[in-house]
């Protein structure tokens, strides 16, 4: 799980997934509802983040074609 500094709000990537799983698939509603009533203060937001690496979104894109993937 890697932090990563985009703006407004942040992004999360989450990598080494095994692609032949449909446990996420399966689950989806069910993780939703675990954390869809979590509300993010300031407080959270700093134990969340604290010892936490955040990545430039410049380290994470590079060399990535972002055109090969969004349409224009």
């Amino acid at each position: 799980m890697t932090a990563v500094d985009v703006r407004p709000t942040g992004s999360i990537c989450i990598t080494d997934l095994d692609p032949s799983s449909t446990i996420l698939e399966r689950n989806y509603y069910a993780i939703l509802d675990e954390y869809r009533g979590i509300m993010m203060d300031d407080a959270l937001c700093a134990r969340f983040y604290d010892g936490r690496t955040i990545a430039e979104a410049d380290t994470i894109l590079d060399g990535f074609e972002a055109s090969l993937f969004v349409g224009p």
